[in-house]
């Protein structure tokens, strides 16, 4: 008879076993519970800033701030493709995951966090009014996208959490721009001009160098410039010397510089119109006021090349032309 029950509970007892497992299962089969759930909207860009390869991963970093009215704070450490313009810096659109690999596509949960006001986590019960928590972002994605009205805006959003019991749901949208600080600058875009001529004047008013008044362009842009050099080597075909030519300051007060391997500032004349060494396009026209450029010989060729800047209109031009220039004497 003993025999017989312990038959019989056997399978009882494993059908028991079974359903406990099941039933533990389950339970770790479901989400687990949260404190709260925040939801926040942001107004303002406190801060946003570009920062190079940082990490040295081969891509750009990019951190970002957020905060309202009510104080609430979120700090996003993005990692997007390196901008090949540093001045204008901006991480691609699309969607932004927690991970620590500093690649592109990514966020680093280390360095990204959220602050608020808020109340309803119990860990923070006992918090005086207006006092901060702040959380740790752990999990969860971001997306960066063109605001819908195409009006060159962007918008911010994401779910996040802080890997434990408190999540965040957040939105933001609004201009945006990030100030470089990466110590990078933006590589020099040369104009390359088609033509360069002028005209030649040796012993140019008594003075050691002799002159050259350059003009240059193409369908964009024309240049023009006085250079002082040393005598042509050929008066029948002149050209400038090969070296380093360098911006004479004192002519802007219309004086003639006399040293060789320098070329004149510019400067707008009592008449209103461009003199020295300036440049202009369709829009505007704009005078040299800082700047060099090289001149060389290249096989049978001539080259010319430089960097010239307008420091009171903060705009630069670069320019390079390569070829056999008509200086007449």
């Amino acid at each position: 008879m003993e025999r017989i029950e312990k038959t019989l509970l056997l399978p009882l007892l494993a059908a028991a076993v079974l359903s406990s497992a099941s039933c533990s299962d389950d339970k770790e089969k479901e989400p687990p519970v949260r404190a709260v759930n925040y939801t926040i909207e942001f107004t303002t860009v406190s801060q946003a800033v570009y920062l190079g390869d940082k990490y040295q991963t081969g891509d750009g970093n990019y951190r970002l701030t957020l905060t309202n009215a009510d104080g609430d704070v979120l700090e996003a450490d993005l990692t997007s493709v390196k901008a090949p313009k540093p001045s204008a810096a901006m991480p691609e659109a699309g969607v932004y995951t927690a991970a620590e690999t500093r690649r592109a596509g990514t966020f680093a949960p280390e360095a990204s966090s959220w602050e608020t006001v808020k109340s309803g986590v119990e860990v923070r019960s006992a918090n005086q009014a207006g006092q901060k928590t702040k959380f740790a972002i752990r999990a969860g994605s971001m997306t960066l996208a063109p605001a819908a009205s195409g009006d060159g805006t962007f918008t911010l959003s994401g779910e996040v959490t802080d890997g434990d019991k408190t999540a965040l749901s957040f939105s933001w949208s609004g201009a945006l721009a990030f100030a470089n600080e990466s110590g990078e600058e933006d590589p020099v875009v040369y104009e390359r001009l088609s033509m360069v001529f002028g005209d030649y004047y040796p012993d140019d008013y008594g003075i050691a160098a002799d002159t050259y008044m350059l003009r240059g362009g193409n369908e964009r842009v024309e240049l023009h410039s006085q250079l002082r050099s040393v005598p042509a080597a050929d008066p029948a075909a002149p050209l400038p010397g090969d070296g380093k030519y360098t911006i004479d300051l004192r002519s802007e007060a219309g004086k003639y510089a006399n040293e060789t391997f320098t070329f004149r500032s510019g400067y707008i004349s009592q008449s209103g119109r461009a003199a020295g060494t300036y440049w202009k396009t369709d829009e505007a026209t704009y005078v040299a006021t800082s700047g060099s450029f090289t001149v060389s010989t290249v096989g049978e060729s001539w080259k010319i090349e430089g960097t010239l800047r307008d420091d009171g209109a903060e705009e630069t031009f670069s320019f390079t032309y390569t070829g056999k220039p008509g200086f007449k004497n």
